[in-house]
């Protein structure tokens, strides 16, 4: 069994392999992993976009849910898409 911090690196690189680059992703309790990527200005980006990369990169993950979190400046805006690989997920 791969412990849950090498099984993170490997979906993240696989993800950057990808050129899909999260700033941040999380493995949640559940086994469901949440991809956030920020953004100032959202040049053409949409948690749409994220969301059908990621399904290329893992065509059997299912997408548990994807918003954008729009804040006013100074706070922090992003896209979050978060995903659930199937148990028998080879790497």
């Amino acid at each position: 069994m791969v412990s849950k911090k090498v099984m993170k690196e490997m979906v993240c690189n696989r993800l950057r392999q990808a050129d899909v680059f999260p700033d941040k992703l999380i493995l949640k309790k559940d086994g469901s992993f949440e991809f956030r990527r920020g953004f100032f200005y959202r040049h053409g980006q949409t948690t749409e976009k994220y969301a059908n990369a990621i399904k290329q990169v893992f065509p059997r993950a299912t997408i548990v849910e994807s918003f954008e979190n729009w804040q006013p400046w100074p706070r922090d805006s992003y896209f979050m898409v978060r995903f659930k690989l199937p148990e028998d997920q080879v790497f």
